[in-house]
């Protein structure tokens, strides 16, 4: 598959070094130069021996470098160290070339020359590409693909979408791959970059062949092709393409058509000499005759196949042997000289050293002499010096204990203060509860008392009328004594911050307790009150408390149930918990409603049998169940009943030793 691994690796003056040969650049380092053109010289010296002579490439690249840091010129010492980096990247020497490149990078980023910047992220984005380490290479590539686009550099985008696309297509990501090819592609096509269109629509055909999408696939590498000869230009290019098209029709059992391209790739790849070309076409062609049992042709064109791939091979171990050969003989000189510099610096150490030895003990027996004087008339100031520290040091311990001390009061003097103060605030926050609660609840029922005595003082009422309006009295002073008794108990709870008194009990005991209590409401319903409660079951909580609560809330379910409704309460067990639940085939509460049950507003309804509630008693079930640790919710839907359940700890008979109640 074809990649643009590059773009402009040597943007420097490149028209120069193709008009000119070797020797006459290196004529022109004899006349007088400007250290400028002279770097620019070796650059074009080591850009012309790059792929043939990589040693001697680097050898000017080198010089360059040298000049280019000696003169402090920031933008010739980029250009070194990024040519210097293609040379090693050329021999595979991929940590050498991300050592250079990396570092023209670096000098690129610190000048901000954005045009280098994204040479540079290009550069260090291929050697990661090459080494196979494809999330490292996309890391730079996508950052080149946002340089070039907030530069508005269009060339470079093409570039850097083509390069991202590459990499998606390695990592077989061919969704991705295909959506930065095709962006490339379109942006190709309007700055004209004929080369962009080309290597794009190849990438594309190649991942299109490989989905079996041969249509796109023929259509992209005959764009390939087309904008190649159009350009006449770009010959390895057009048997890259012609030999995949050859392919693509081989696959689609269209043998005549397949061998038709599959020949001019391998004509057109015979007059450049192009050897991998030849290769893959006389192995397409051999696949063809095979299809077609044209045996002899098929084993012509496979034997011609296998003669170029050891052909290529035998070249490429050539050049292999050639650079390690070069590479022995440099590094045999390089050593017969460090090793003839090594004995010269040995002979002058050694000289150096006898010098300085003698003159160090010179000098050291005087820096001896005076630093006995000094010491010895130093000594008794410093006994005296160090006496007055410690009686200081002493001094300010003592203070400082003082100080910690001190601050350490003030400090619990402080929490104590924000204690009473949060206090006060929650004691002003019942009280103002109270007086809203009293305010309203109280008013009414004390009106309608004051209306009745104030007719029945009047006489005017007859004897059924003064006995309808007794009963009516006694249901509003017992309504309203319930009301005071609730009030109390959480205004008590609230204020003088109630402790639970926890103990084991058995629920069932309770439970049914509270059942023989509401039993006579329940029967003036018909209503039929269970307890499923297992006898083991023992809860650990405040026992009064929790009778409190089961007592209002099984009255609620009294109130809100029609007759021969049913109410049934069950207890299971949790984790370190149980669960009670008082369960009604009752009205039920509306979602709206149910919001409200739990907040300090009373909120109050009529029962099935105009009974009246005080409007406390859930709050005062909230404030009782969650002091003792647990949490009480509702579960109703209107028409169909409601179930409150709340929580208490499970008494574990290992963990306490108190005797069981009720």
């Amino acid at each position: 598959m074809k990649k643009v691994l590059l773009i402009l690796l040597f943007p420097l003056n490149g028209l120069f070094a193709q008009q000119n040969s070797i020797d006459s650049l290196k004529q022109v380092l004899s006349d007088p130069l400007t250290d400028s053109l002279k770097i620019k010289t070796f650059l074009d010296i080591a850009d012309l021996y790059k792929n043939d002579l990589p040693d001697s490439a680097l050898k000017y690249a080198e010089k360059s470098l040298a000049l280019a840091k000696r003169t402090k010129d920031p933008l010739n010492l980029f250009d070194s160290k990024k040519v210097i980096g293609y040379i090693h990247f050329n021999r595979s020497n991929y940590a050498k070339a991300l050592e250079y490149y990396i570092g023209a990078l670096h000098l690129a980023d610190s000048l901000k020359l954005e045009t280098r910047i994204f040479t540079g992220y290009n550069n260090v984005g291929t050697v990661y590409d090459e080494q196979g380490n494809y999330d490292k290479a996309l890391e730079y590539y996508l950052k080149a693909m946002e340089l070039s686009k907030k530069a508005n550099d269009s060339l470079g985008h093409t570039i850097a979408l083509m390069n991202v696309g590459w990499i998606y297509d390695n990592q077989n990501k061919e969704t991705e791959a295909l959506e930065y090819y095709h962006r490339s592609l379109e942006l190709s096509k309007l700055i004209e970059d004929h080369e962009g269109v080309a290597f794009t629509s190849l990438n594309m055909g190649l991942i299109n062949l490989e989905k079996s999408e041969y249509q796109l696939a023929i259509k992209m590498f005959e764009r390939c092709i087309a904008v190649c000869r159009e350009q006449d230009n770009y010959n390895y290019l057009v048997v890259d393409a012609l030999n995949p098209l050859a392919m693509t029709y081989f696959k689609k059992n269209q043998f005549q058509k397949s061998i038709k391209k599959a020949r001019e790739a391998l004509t057109l790849a015979s007059e450049i000499d192009y050897k991998k070309g030849m290769s893959k076409a006389s192995g397409i062609l051999s696949r063809n005759y095979e299809k077609l049992r044209y045996f002899e042709k098929s084993l012509f064109y496979f034997r011609m196949e296998k003669a170029y791939n050891d052909s290529i091979f035998n070249l490429e171990k050539t050049k292999a042997m050639s650079n390690m050969q070069a590479n022995y003989e440099l590094e045999k000189k390089q050593m017969q000289i460090e090793s003839l510099n090594k004995d010269q610096l040995l002979k002058d150490e050694v000289i150096s050293y006898h010098a300085m030895q003698r003159n160090a003990l010179i000098t050291g027996f005087a820096f001896l002499l005076i630093i006995a004087f000094i010491l010895i008339k130093s000594n008794n100031q410093k006994q005296s010096i160090n006496k007055l520290l410690n009686e200081k040091n002493l001094e300010i311990q003592n203070k400082n204990d003082e100080l910690a001390a001190l601050n350490e009061e003030i400090i619990q003097q402080n929490e104590s203060i924000v204690q009473q103060r949060n206090r006060l605030e929650d004691l002003n926050n019942i009280k103002d509860n109270l007086f809203s609660i009293v305010s309203h609840d109280f008013r009414g029922p004390l009106r309608s008392l004051k209306g009745m005595l104030n007719l029945w003082l009047m006489g005017d009422l007859t004897q059924e009328e003064t006995n309808l309006l007794a009963k009516e009295l006694d249901e509003k002073v017992e309504l309203t004594s319930n009301f005071l008794e609730d009030l109390l108990s959480w205004a008590k709870s609230q204020m003088q911050n109630m402790d639970p008194k926890p103990k084991a009990f058995y629920l069932k005991r309770i439970i049914e307790e509270n059942i023989r209590l509401q039993q006579p409401l329940a029967d003036k319903k018909s209503i039929n009150v269970n307890s499923l409660i297992s006898e083991d079951i023992r809860a650990h909580a405040d026992l009064e408390m929790i009778k409190l609560v089961v007592r209002n809330l099984l009255s609620n379910a009294i109130k809100f149930s029609s007759e021969k409704d049913v109410i049934n309460l069950t207890a299971y067990k949790g984790d370190g918990y149980v669960t009670i639940s008082i369960q009604d085939t009752g009205v039920g509460i509306s979602k709206e409603d149910q919001a409200k049950l739990f907040e300090l507003e009373t909120y109050s309804t009529i029962g099935t049998a105009n009974e009246k509630g005080t409007g406390l008693g859930l709050l005062l079930c909230k404030d009782f169940v969650e002091k003792n640790g647990g949490k009480i919710w509702v579960e109703s839907k209107q028409g169909s009943g409601s179930t409150f359940k709340f929580t208490v700890p499970l008494y574990f008979e290992e963990s306490e030793s108190t005797s069981f109640s009720a």
